[in-house]
């Protein structure tokens, strides 16, 4: 994993300084590398400091007020210091331009990672003529430290769904640090989501919000992000706060949970997105289809996408947080696997300490508890969208034994285990009966 922070400490040399107002006549002393994509504003290229990799932003500031815009993704990010957020290294001003200089530079977006894992997986895919859209693609995935006939291979398969797996609670705990310093992303989108072998940060905060200087956390600006991953309220012109930024990355989650099932593809999750601008909240009365594609990811496991189905509730009062969507995916992994694993669904960088020194008998039971009194006080979101009727409750009722048994069954299982190695390490101590 990259370290906390760019290795860099003076980025202009001799002018001392981060920020340099370069005359009209200077030559900026970067050289444009390979285009990296697009910002709201304009081009990012890679760009080259004493060996280390940059990405380099320029901003056209037409008017004063464009000025003053453009200075607001630079007050955010000097604000932000995460392991899963970029890191803001240089800024300059040169005639109408403002420069921004960016750490790290990854090998591409999750936008691009998860359309050339749909690729790649095809079964036709080997039969194809390579061309250069598909040897960068080729490129990419090595430089994610796959190679694209590896992944025809079921470990290497696993190897890539067990590294982006875990980039869920990377993400969530990216987020849940926004919202602690009360700033709000607003764009959230799997193209401002770098991914590279070390590691998966959040990028582009050009229509982010830091409501620590405003009196309330919700707004009503303009500022509204991509459309496809638009909360239902701020599609709506409603006031809107961080569980905008919830809903936006669960429309994420669920287009990884479908990716990485390997057994459906993400048009057939367009397919289910029929209405207007294909966007999930015009589609949300088709919530109950997506979550059954991404249930296939963990065949007879519904909580993941239980989790999803919260975070997507069109009541923004009934998202869980940042910081919940975070306990309740740790909480999740460490039911998903036999070695009680906290970091299945999350990075080791940001498990919380309370659940890393969870033991595998007590972490379920603790687990099942939080389980059962949060199905207490709040009601199953999926249903209370399609219906209130009686009928759905008694559903919820009778899903809920399933899990009670599964959850018992695993604690029962792990007491037999545990008593065996007792009886073993007892006989090897006190030798054979004679």
């Amino acid at each position: 994993m990259h370290p906390f922070r760019p290795p860099i400490s003076n980025i202009w040399g001799g002018r001392g300084t981060k920020h340099v107002d370069f005359g009209p006549d200077e030559v900026i002393p970067l050289q444009k590398g390979r285009f990296l994509g697009h910002g709201v504003n304009g081009g990012v290229y890679e760009t080259y400091h004493n060996g280390i990799a940059l990405a380099w932003k320029t901003k056209y500031c037409r008017t004063s007020s464009a000025a003053v815009n453009a200075q607001k993704e630079i007050q955010v990010l000097k604000k932000l210091k995460h392991h899963h957020i970029v890191s803001l290294v240089g800024t300059y001003t040169h005639r109408q331009f403002l420069g921004l200089l960016l750490w790290p530079v990854a090998a591409c977006d999750l936008g691009v990672l998860l359309e050339d894992i749909d690729k790649v997986l095809d079964p036709m895919y080997f039969q194809r003529r390579p061309d250069t859209l598909e040897n960068e693609r080729r490129d990419r995935i090595r430089d994610l430290g796959f190679s694209v006939l590896g992944l025809s291979l079921t470990s290497n398969k696993e190897d890539l769904r067990k590294r982006m797996l875990r980039s869920f609670g990377c993400l969530t705990s990216a987020i849940a640090y926004l919202h602690k310093e009360r700033i709000r992303h607003k764009d959230l989108k799997p193209s401002n989501v770098l991914f590279s072998e070390t590691g998966v940060w959040i990028t582009d905060f050009d229509v982010s919000t830091d409501f620590s200087i405003l009196s309330v956390s919700a707004t009503e600006n303009g500022e509204r992000g991509t459309a496809k991953y638009f909360a239902p309220e701020v599609a709506a012109y409603e006031p809107s706060g961080r569980s905008a930024d919830v809903f936006s990355l669960g429309c994420m989650f669920l287009e990884m949970t479908v990716a990485l099932s390997f057994s459906c593809s993400l048009e057939d999750l367009i397919q289910l997105r029929p209405k207007r601008d294909r966007s999930y909240q015009a589609n949300i009365d088709r919530l109950e289809a997506w979550l059954e594609l991404g249930d296939q990811l963990f065949p007879g496991e519904p909580r993941l996408s239980r989790e999803i189905m919260r975070m997507l509730d069109i009541d923004p009062t009934k998202r869980p947080t940042a910081d919940e969507v975070l306990d309740h995916l740790i909480e999740i992994g460490l039911l998903l696997t036999i070695d009680r694993d906290p970091s299945t669904l999350c990075g080791p960088c940001c498990v919380k300490p309370a659940f890393s020194s969870l033991s595998k008998e007590n972490s379920l039971k603790e687990i099942f508890a939080n389980q059962q009194k949060q199905r207490v006080t709040t009601a199953p979101t999926r249903e209370n969208q399609l219906s209130n009727s009686k009928e759905m409750k008694e559903k919820v009722v009778v899903e809920t034994y399933p899990i009670l048994d599964d959850v018992q069954s695993r604690i029962s299982r792990m007491q037999k285990e545990k008593q065996f190695a007792v009886a073993v390490r007892h006989s090897a101590s006190v030798g054979p009966v004679i």
